[in-house]
C-alpha cells in the first residue's frame, strides 16, 4: 500500500470523511489548549492508521534518506490539513510564519527545534525541505510542534483589534502642557486594551489617528485643524509621525520638555 494519497482531492476527502477537528489556537485556558491539540492530533493519527493500516510510522517516515518526491507529497498532505482545519489565530500563524517569515521554533525547554516551514512529519525530523534546499538536511519542526507553537503565538497576540469599536472619549486633550503626559498615558492604555499594533495597518491609520484627534478641544483642536501633514500613527514608527509625538512637538515648551524628559 502506498504511504501517501494520490492527490490533494484524496487528502481533502479523507480529512472531511474522518471529521478532523478544527484547530483555532484560541482556547482560553491551558486545559482547553491541551484538549484542543490532543483531539486534533488523535483524530489525525486515527485517520492515518485507518487509511494506511500496517504502516505504524506513516506520520514520521520522512528522514534524510527520503526522496524529494516523497517529501513533497507528505508536505502536501499537511498543507491540505492546514487549509481545511486551521482557523482563526491558528490560520494567521500558518500564513504569517509557516508560509511567511519561517521564524525559529523552540520546545518547552527553550531548545531550538528548527525554522517553521510546512512540515513533512508529525514530529521534528531532519530532511531536505524543498522550500529551503540550500540548507541541506536539517531538522524541521513537526506538525504537532507547530500546533503547540501556534497556540503560544496566538496567546501573545491576543484578540484581533476591533477598529470600528474603539471609543477614544476618555482621551480628551485641550493642548495644555500640564495635561499632556496624562493624555498620553490614557491613549497608551486604550491602545493596549484594544490590542492595537505598534505599526497601524494602512487601512486603519486615518481611522485610528483621526479618532484620537476628534477628542481634541481648544488649542489642540485648533492646531490639528491647521496641520497640513497630519500624523499617521499613534507613536512615530518607521519614519511615520505619531500623533503623540506631534502633540509633544506642538504643546511642550523647550524648558518643559527638558524637565520632563
Amino acid at each position: 500500500m502506498p504511504a501517501h494519497w494520490v492527490n490533494d482531492a484524496a487528502v481533502v476527502t479523507a480529512v472531511r470523511g474522518y471529521a478532523i477537528p478544527e484547530f483555532k489556537a484560541e482556547a482560553s485556558s491551558p486545559e482547553l489548549m491541551t484538549a484542543e491539540l490532543n483531539m486534533h492530533v488523535d483524530a489525525l493519527e486515527q485517520m492515518y492508521a485507518a487509511e494506511f493500516a500496517g504502516n505504524a510510522n506513516i506520520l514520521d517516515d520522512v528522514n534524510i534518506n527520503a526522496s524529494p518526491q516523497i517529501i513533497r507529497r507528505k508536505i502536501r498532505e499537511f498543507r491540505v490539513l492546514a487549509r481545511l482545519c486551521w482557523k482563526g489565530k491558528a490560520l494567521e500563524y500558518w500564513g504569517n510564519v509557516v508560509i511567511g517569515t519561517h521564524s525559529r521554533v523552540y520546545d518547552t525547554n527553550g531548545q531550538l527545534i528548527g525554522s517553521a516551514y510546512p512540515p513533512a512529519t508529525l514530529h521534528a525530523q531532519a530532511y531536505v525541505h524543498p522550500s529551503n534546499q540550500a540548507a541541506g538536511a536539517i531538522q524541521y519542526p513537526g506538525y504537532e510542534d507547530l500546533l503547540s507553537v501556534a497556540q503560544g503565538w496566538a496567546q501573545r497576540r491576543g484578540e484581533a483589534p476591533k477598529y470600528d469599536k474603539i471609543d477614544w472619549k476618555e482621551a480628551k486633550y485641550d493642548g495644555s502642557a500640564a495635561t499632556l503626559t496624562q493624555w498620553e498615558q490614557t491613549v497608551n492604555a486604550l491602545a493596549k486594551a484594544k490590542n492595537l499594533p505598534d505599526n497601524l495597518p494602512m487601512l486603519y491609520k486615518v481611522q485610528v489617528v483621526h479618532g484620537i484627534a476628534a477628542q481634541f478641544t481648544g488649542l489642540a483642536a485648533d492646531a490639528w485643524s491647521k496641520e497640513a501633514n497630519k500624523p499617521t500613527q499613534i507613536h512615530s514608527n518607521n519614519g511615520e509621525l505619531g500623533i503623540v509625538d506631534w502633540c509633544r512637538q506642538r504643546f511642550l515648551s523647550h524648558s518643559y520638555a527638558q524637565e520632563k524628559f
